[in-house]
């Protein structure tokens, strides 16, 4: 048998355009990573409504590549993936070896 669809459990099915407003939204932090365009997208994510975080590895101070440092607010290992709508990996993190 054929289940029914259900406008209230469907994901795509939500009054009004909230576009970010209230995502949860991680912006993983690493050395070596751009810390203007980072902090700009934070603030951009911050002022659209979502709910952003820096995370890294740890809490300790990140080193960007222009010398400045970035605070992680929360560490890979204590919020799961369960905990954000969305995630941003930093170009840098990518270009490892």
């Amino acid at each position: 048998a054929h289940a029914k669809s259900s406008p209230a459990l469907s994901m795509t099915h939500r009054p009004g355009a909230t576009g970010i407003a209230t995502m949860r939204i991680a912006v993983f932090v690493g050395d070596g990573v751009s810390a203007p365009a980072l902090r700009w997208l934070y603030q951009y994510l911050w002022r659209a409504g979502a709910v952003p975080r820096f995370v890294s590895d740890s809490l300790g101070p990140v080193t960007a590549d222009d010398g400045s440092t970035l605070h992680p607010e929360i560490t890979i290992a204590a919020a799961p993936p369960e905990l954000w709508d969305s995630v941003v990996v930093a170009d840098k993190l990518l270009d490892k070896d």
